[in-house]
């Protein structure tokens, strides 16, 4: 292990979050299909709404829990030798606790990508750009939703970084409990 923090993240850093990338824009695909369903029950049961809003966000844990298994099951179908060693004999349609894992972080990771974002944009917004002069505008241009993509993207691959250099240091800590 290396003796120095790395600030770049590394390669499975940016390979998970184009992974979480994809897998939110197939999400945000199926909200989109499912949307007048919901503002019709918004109005006719507010009940139910504030019970479908709360389903909502925690719906991307299960959607990458679900997703990271059906894809190790394709993996270790396909290709039985390169399958991760934390996920043998991934089986069944019910994920297993590795996937519960990486749907719970992958949560956490949108959020904390967009709180991150967000609250850069909005010192930004507060100290260089009143937000009275954004008053007139009705929707953001599309650089404006490229750019915020682009920091989120980026800091979910540092999210993504520091989750790698965890299981690292645990590792190390582990390896010198066990030679001692």
């Amino acid at each position: 292990m290396k003796k120095y923090f790395s600030w770049i993240p590394s390669f499975a850093s940016w390979i998970n979050a184009v992974f979480l990338f994809f897998l939110l824009r197939v999400f945000v695909f199926f909200i989109e299909i499912i949307e007048p369903w919901f503002k019709s029950i918004l109005f006719n049961s507010p009940e139910l709404s504030i019970f479908i809003i709360c389903l909502f966000c925690w719906s991307p844990l299960f959607f990458i829990a679900f997703s990271h298994h059906l894809i190790h099951v394709g993996i270790t179908k396909a290709f039985p030798k390169i399958q991760a060693s934390e996920l043998d004999k991934v089986q069944g349609w019910f994920p297993g606790i590795i996937s519960w894992w990486e749907g719970l972080y992958g949560w956490l990771v949108i959020i904390c990508s967009f709180l991150i974002v967000g609250t850069v944009i909005s010192l930004y917004l507060l100290y260089f750009e009143p937000i009275y002069k954004w008053q007139n505008i009705n929707y953001p241009s599309d650089w404006l939703i490229n750019f915020i993509g682009l920091l989120v993207f980026i800091g979910s691959a540092y999210l993504y970084h520091f989750e790698n250099l965890v299981k690292k240091r645990l590792l190390v800590i582990e390896k010198s409990r066990n030679n001692l």
